[in-house]
């Protein structure tokens, strides 16, 4: 008879845990798959981290696409992003706008994979810092990433976008940093 697995809480956060803490408050969310492709974690320590109250998992149905599970910070999660990572400004998700999100964190996976070294500033961040540079204080980009003192912007394109709000996410992109890659 195989005995069934428990899953207990936390007890030592991880490299690896903390990976993940840092991109969900960078772009808000990510599928199990991303979390086991990008930080190696698997589904086991995932449940654990959201027993813990780091994360909590859902279930939602991206436009367009099948049932997924989706892992998002909680409360406890964003307490020892806070305090552990010296995170200021957290991603704003929506559960509404995950198939946004999700090609967020796939761009966010890129960029810290290819660029070592790289400061991923999010939209939270972009807003606070750069008030004064965006058009009419909206329309902020998704992201902004300094690597060795160059910048470029991120800005994942959504369905209900209109071409004027693309224009003006391209327009604050290139004022804010030079450059604005679309995705």
């Amino acid at each position: 008879m195989a005995t069934r697995r428990k899953f207990g809480k936390v007890k030592v956060m991880t490299q690896r845990d903390d990976n993940l803490l840092k991109q969900l408050s960078n772009s808000g969310l990510c599928t199990m798959e991303q979390a086991k492709t990008h930080c190696g974690l698997n589904r086991d320590r995932l449940l654990k981290l959201e027993k813990s109250g780091y994360i909590r998992i859902e279930r939602t149905n991206p436009r367009g696409g099948a049932m997924i599970e989706v892992a998002r910070l909680d409360r406890k999660g964003k307490e020892y992003s806070k305090n552990s990572l010296g995170t200021k400004y957290f991603y704003k998700t929506s559960i509404n706008q995950v198939g946004h999100d999700l090609k967020l964190t796939e761009a966010y996976y890129q960029v810290m994979r290819d660029h070592k070294g790289a400061i991923w500033k999010n939209e939270t961040q972009i807003t606070y810092e750069y008030k004064e540079l965006l058009i009419g204080g909206k329309d902020c980009v998704d992201a902004v990433v300094v690597l060795d003192g160059d910048t470029f912007a991120v800005e994942v394109i959504g369905h209900k976008y209109t071409q004027e709000t693309i224009n003006n996410k391209i327009a604050n992109g290139n004022r804010i940093a030079g450059e604005t890659i679309l995705v």
